[in-house]
Order: structure tokens, then C-alpha cells, then sequence
């Protein structure tokens, strides 16, 4: 359990962090995130709010691996989820990414962002598997 020092640092460095990511410097944002989780690594928000920035820097597996951090600290919330299954897609994993969003909405049905992101990522794995079946036409 982090110290109430530790826990105010955090919320001090997720706040400059929220700020940054409203102006689209993914940059700044995700180095205070990632200093709100030096100060208080048992926190999902923090890794969530760092795998957003992940994929605006164009490092979905890194951004993987914040979302999963962020669901094992906290399974009930459904933002990790969200995070998880961009990630998943921005890898070309829509079976993954899918299964995961799925996942989410089974916790909260009323989403509709994860609502969206399903029909987005069925949409591309679609589009990835028609690709493949056309390709494979030509060998």
C-alpha cells in the first residue's frame, strides 16, 4: 500500500498527466503517468491512462502490457478492457481483441464505447481475412 505522501505524488503527477493528454502531448502525459506509478504502482488508473498514451505514441505492445497491468489491479473497471482489445487490434490481433472488448462489455453491456470498438474490430478482422482469402487466390 502505497504511503498517503506516496498516493498524493501520484495524483499530483495523474493530474499534469490528464492535463497533457487533454492538449494531445502524449509525450508529457505519459511521463507523468509513468511517475504516478513510480509513486503508486497498485493503482490500475495510472497503467490505463499510460497505455492510452502508448497508442498515441504508436507502441501498441507496450500499451498491451499497461491495459493488462491495469485489469489485474482492477477487473471490475471496464476502461482496461477498452485499452486491452486497442491494443490487441492495433497488433492484428481481432480474435484477441474482440474476445477482450466482448469481455468488457459482458461487465458493463451499456458501454457503448466497447459497443463501438466490437463492431470496429469485427469489422477489420473481416477486412484482415478477406485480404488473406484474396491473397490466397493468387498463389
Amino acid at each position: 500500500e502505497a504511503s498517503q505522501e506516496s498516493a498524493e505524488i501520484a495524483i499530483g503527477s495523474k493530474t499534469r498527466g490528464n492535463e497533457y493528454f487533454q492538449r494531445k502531448e502524449w509525450q508529457h502525459a505519459f511521463d507523468c503517468y509513468s511517475d504516478a506509478i513510480e509513486s503508486n504502482p497498485k493503482d490500475g488508473i495510472f497503467y490505463a491512462n499510460r497505455s492510452a498514451c502508448q497508442i498515441q505514441l504508436g507502441n501498441p505492445r507496450e500499451a498491451l502490457i499497461d491495459a493488462i497491468l491495469a485489469r489485474k489491479l482492477r477487473p471490475k473497471w471496464t476502461k482496461p478492457y477498452y485499452r486491452q482489445a486497442v491494443g490487441l487490434s492495433e497488433l492484428q490481433r481481432h480474435q484477441d481483441a474482440a474476445i477482450t472488448a466482448y469481455e468488457g462489455l459482458r461487465l458493463e453491456p451499456s458501454n457503448v464505447e466497447l459497443q463501438k470498438l466490437l463492431r470496429n474490430i469485427v469489422k477489420q478482422g473481416r477486412q484482415a481475412f478477406q485480404k488473406t482469402k484474396d491473397a490466397s487466390k493468387d498463389v
